[in-house]
C-alpha cells in the first residue's frame, strides 16, 4: 500500500528529506513551505513536490515525478520515468530509461540522457538535450534552445524563434514557426525551416534541407546535399560536395560552392553563381543573373565547363572560365561566354550575346539577336524559324569565323580574321572585314559589301537573286569570289562554289578568285593577279577592269596577272579588257601580265609584258566569241598565200613594243572579231609548211570587205625579238604598238 508523508505531521515549518521504501511509494509533499528532498529507492513510486523548490530522484523503477510549482530539481534514475517540471524553471533529467519529459511552464532545462527520450519543452524558453539514444524533443513555444547530441534525434522548435543543433546521428529537425537557427552537425539529416526567415547549415556529411516559407540562410557545408529554398527570397549556399539547389519561388541567391552541383533557381529573379567545378544551372522562371563560375572571374576559384539554361524570363548569363554550355531559352537574355571554348544557344526572343575568347559555337535561336564572337574561330548562326521576324546582327569578331545568318533578314560583320559567311533566306548585308573571308549571299537581294585595308583578302558569294551591293578588294592577298548553292559549307568539303544565279562579280585592288559558275555572269578582274572562273550555262561577261574616263594618252592601268578559266563551249561567253565601251579614250588604257580563259582542253591566254603583247589561244578553242580590240586602225584579212594578220595602231602598250596572237593546237574558229574606230588598213597572215587550218567566219570586220574561210596557214614560231620567222606549231598574228584594253 503507498506510503504518504506529510511534512506538517514529521516537523512543521522547513526543509525536509523524503526516503521511500523499496516498495512502490506514493509521496505527495503537499503544502510543505520549505524546500523538500524525496527519493523513491526501488521500484515504480509516485513522488510529488510542493509548491517550492523540490529535488526528486526516482532512482530504480518506472517512476512518476512530478515537480509542482517552483524551480525542480527532479532525476528519473533508472528505468522508463514519466518526469513533469510543472511550473517553475525546471531542471529535469530522464537519465537511462526511455523517459517522457515535460518541463511545463518555466524556462526549462531537459536533458534526457541515456534511452529513447520523449520530451517536451512547454512554455518558457527551454534547454533540451536528448542525450544518447534516439530521441524526440519538441521545444514548445517560446524561444527554445534543441540539442540531438547522439543518435538518430528528432528535434522540433515548434513556436518562438529556436536554436537547434541536430549534433551527432541522422536527425530529422524542424524549426518551427519562427526564426529559427538549425545546425545539422555530423550525420545524414534532414532539416527544416518550416515558416519564418530561418539559418540552416547542414554540417557535415550529405543533408536534405528545407527553407520553408521566409526569407532563409541555407548552407550546405560539406557533404551532397539536396537543398530546397521553398518560398521567399532565400540566400543559398552549396558548400563542399555535390549539391542539388531548388531556389524555389522568390528572388533567391544561390552560390553552388565546390563540386559539380546542379542549381534550379525555380521562379523569382535570381542570382546565381555556379562556383568551383562543373555545374548544371537552371534560371527557372523570372530574370535571372547567372554565373556559371564566379562573379568576380577569378579563375583560382575552380572554373570548370558549365552547362546553364537561363529558363523563361529576361536573364543575364555568365559563363565563365572553360568550356560551357549556355541556353537562354525564353526571354530577353544578355549572354556572356566569357573564356573557353563555349556553346550558346539564345533561345527564344531577342537575345545580346558574346561569346568572348576562345571557339565558340553560337546559335541566336529565335528572335532578334545581336550576336558578338569575340576572340577566337567561331561559329555563329542567326536565327532558327522563318515563322518569326528574326532580322539578327552579328559580328564575328577576332578569329577566322564561320556565320550563318539563317532565317530573316540579317546584317552580318566578319570582322577581322579569315570568315565564311553565309546570309542564309531573305534579304541580307554582309560585311567581310579585315581578313581572306568569304560572303555567300544567299536566297533573295542581298546587299553585300566590303572594305579596303592595309591587309586582308575579301571572299564574295552573291546568292540564287542578286540586288545591289557594294564591294572592295584589299592591297594584298587574294580575293575569291564565288556564286550560290554550294553544299559542305560547315564540314569537311573545301569547295566553296555554288550553281546558278545571274552574278556580278567585282575583284577590286588584290589578287582575287572569281567564280561565277552557272548562269550568265559579270566578272570585273580590276587590279591584281587574278583568276576568273566564268562556268557553265549563261552568257558571261568577263571585263580586264573598271576604269575611270579622261586620263592622259600616256598613261596606263596595270591590270596584273589574271588567269580566265571555265567558259562553256556553247554558251555566248564575251570577254573585254575594258569597261568603258564607246569612250575614245579607251586605246589609252594598257593591262600588264596574263589573263587565262580556259575549261577542259579549251583554253584561251591573253598575255602582255608591256613590252610586246601577246594573245595566246591554246587547246581546242572551238569559238572565241567577240574579241575586243581597242584602236585607230580596223583588223583586216588578206587571202593571199603569205597573209601576215597586222593589229596597226598609233600607240603601242609602251610606245614601241609589238604583240604576238597565238593559235595553238587543234582547230580554232575566230568569230566576231571587232576593233574601236576602224579605219582602211589590211593586216597579213604568213602561210607556209606545215600545215593547219584556222577557220575564220565570212562577216565583214570594219569597212574592209575580205573575208576568209578554211584557209590553210602555216604554225611557225615567231622570235620577239625580230618578229619575223615562224617555226612549225603555231600561227602568229603580230600586233604591232598595239594597246589593249
Amino acid at each position: 500500500m503507498p506510503t504518504y508523508f506529510n511534512f506538517d505531521d514529521i516537523s512543521g515549518p522547513g526543509n525536509g528529506v523524503v526516503i521511500g521504501t523499496d516498495k512502490s511509494d506514493n509521496i505527495v509533499l503537499a503544502n510543505h513551505p520549505g524546500r523538500t528532498r524525496a527519493q523513491g529507492l526501488a521500484d515504480n513510486d509516485y513522488i510529488e513536490g510542493t509548491g517550492d523548490r523540490n529535488a526528486i530522484l526516482g532512482n530504480m523503477g518506472c517512476d512518476f515525478l512530478r515537480g509542482m510549482g517552483g524551480n525542480d530539481l527532479i532525476s528519473g534514475g533508472m528505468d522508463e520515468d514519466a518526469i513533469t517540471g510543472d511550473a517553475g524553471h525546471d531542471i529535469l533529467e530522464g537519465d537511462a530509461g526511455d523517459d517522457v519529459i515535460d518541463g511545463g511552464s518555466g524556462n526549462d532545462r531537459i536533458y534526457g540522457e541515456g534511452g529513447n527520450d520523449l520530451a517536451f519543452g512547454g512554455t518558457g524558453n527551454d534547454f533540451m538535450q536528448g542525450g544518447v539514444g534516439h530521441d524526440a524533443l519538441f521545444g514548445g513555444a517560446d524561444n527554445d534552445q534543441i540539442a540531438g547530441a547522439a543518435g538518430n534525434d528528432i528535434l522540433v522548435g515548434q513556436g518562438g524563434k529556436d536554436t537547434i543543433w541536430a549534433a551527432g546521428g541522422d536527425d530529422s529537425v524542424s524549426g518551427g514557426s519562427m526564426r529559427d537557427v538549425i545546425y545539422g552537425g555530423w550525420g545524414y539529416d534532414q532539416l527544416a525551416g518550416n515558416s519564418g526567415d530561418d539559418y540552416i547549415n547542414g554540417g557535415w556529411n550529405d543533408d536534405s534541407i528545407w527553407g520553408g516559407s521566409g526569407n532563409d540562410r541555407l548552407d550546405g557545408y560539406n557533404g551532397d546535399d539536396y537543398i530546397d529554398g521553398g518560398t521567399g527570397d532565400d540566400h543559398i549556399w552549396g558548400g563542399r560536395g555535390e549539391d542539388y539547389i531548388l531556389g524555389g519561388t522568390g528572388g533567391d541567391n544561390i552560390l553552388g560552392g565546390a563540386d559539380d552541383d546542379s542549381i534550379d533557381g525555380g521562379s523569382g529573379d535570381d542570382i546565381i553563381e555556379g562556383n568551383d567545378n562543373e555545374d548544371c544551372i537552371d534560371g527557372g522562371s523570372g530574370d535571372d543573373i547567372i554565373w556559371g563560375d564566379n562573379s568576380d572571374g577569378d579563375p583560382a576559384q575552380g572554373a570548370a565547363a558549365d552547362r546553364i539554361d537561363g529558363g523563361v524570363g529576361d536573364d543575364t548569363i555568365f559563363g565563365g572560365e572553360d568550356d560551357d554550355h549556355i541556353y537562354g531559352n525564353d526571354g530577353w537574355d544578355d549572354i556572356q561566354g566569357n573564356t573557353g571554348n563555349d556553346v550558346i544557344d539564345g533561345g527564344n526572343d531577342d537575345d545580346h550575346i558574346e561569346g568572348n575568347e576562345g571557339n565558340d559555337q553560337i546559335n541566336g535561336g529565335d528572335g532578334n539577336d545581336n550576336i558578338f564572337g569575340g576572340i577566337g574561330d567561331d561559329v555563329i548562326v542567326g536565327g532558327n524559324d522563318g515563322d518569326f521576324d528574326d532580322d539578327d546582327i552579328i559580328h564575328g569578331g577576332e578569329g577566322n569565323d564561320k556565320i550563318d545568318g539563317n532565317e530573316e533578314e540579317d546584317l552580318l560583320f566578319g570582322d577581322a580574321g579569315d570568315d565564311f559567311i553565309k546570309g542564309g533566306a531573305d534579304n541580307d548585308e554582309l560585311r567581310g572585314g579585315q581578313g581572306d573571308d568569304i560572303l555567300y549571299g544567299g536566297d533573295d537581294d542581298d546587299g553585300i559589301a566590303s572594305f579596303n585595308f592595309a591587309a586582308g583578302t575579301f571572299t564574295l558569294h552573291t546568292g540564287a537573286s542578286t540586288g545591289n551591293f557594294r564591294t572592295g578588294g584589299f592591297r594584298d592577298g587574294p580575293d575569291n569570289f564565288a556564286n550560290v548553292q554550294f553544299s559542305g559549307l560547315w564540314g569537311d568539303d573545301k569547295d566553296p562554289f555554288g550553281d546558278g544565279g545571274d552574278d556580278m562579280l567585282v575583284g577590286g585592288e588584290g589578287n582575287d578568285y572569281l567564280n561565277g559558275e552557272k548562269g550568265s555572269d559579270m566578272l570585273f578582274a580590276d587590279l591584281g593577279n587574278d583568276v576568273l572562273v566564268g562556268g557553265g550555262d549563261g552568257d558571261d561577261f568577263v571585263f580586264g577592269f573598271s576604269t575611270v574616263k579622261g586620263l592622259a594618252v600616256t598613261s596606263h592601268k596595270v591590270f596584273d596577272q589574271n588567269i580566265i578559266v571555265d567558259f562553256d563551249d556553247d554558251q555566248e561567253d564575251r570577254i573585254v579588257f575594258h569597261t568603258d565601251f564607246g569612250d575614245t579614250d579607251a586605246g589609252t588604257y594598257g593591262y600588264q601580265g596574263r589573263l587565262e580563259a580556259s575549261y577542259d582542253g579549251y583554253d584561251v591566254i591573253i598575255e602582255d609584258t608591256m613590252g610586246a603583247g601577246k594573245v595566246r589561244i591554246v587547246d581546242l578553242v572551238n569559238e572565241l566569241d567577240g574579241l575586243f580590240a581597242a584602236g585607230e586602225r580596223p583588223l583586216g584579212y588578206d587571202d593571199s598565200p603569205e597573209a601576215l594578220m597586222n593589229f596597226l595602231t598609233d600607240v603601242g602598250i609602251d610606245g614601241a613594243g609589238k604583240g604576238v596572237v597565238y593559235f595553238e593546237d587543234k582547230f580554232v574558229m575566230d568569230m566576231d572579231v571587232e576593233v574601236d574606230a576602224p579605219e582602211v588598213g589590211w593586216d597579213r597572215i604568213h602561210v607556209d609548211d606545215p600545215w593547219e587550218k584556222v577557220y575564220l567566219d565570212d562577216k565583214e570586220i570594219g569597212d574592209t570587205t575580205v573575208n576568209i574561210t578554211e584557209e590553210e596557214m602555216a604554225f611557225e614560231f615567231l622570235d620577239q625579238s625580230e618578229n619575223a620567222s615562224y617555226g612549225p606549231g603555231y600561227i602568229h598574228v603580230d600586233f604591232l604598238n598595239e594597246t589593249i584594253t
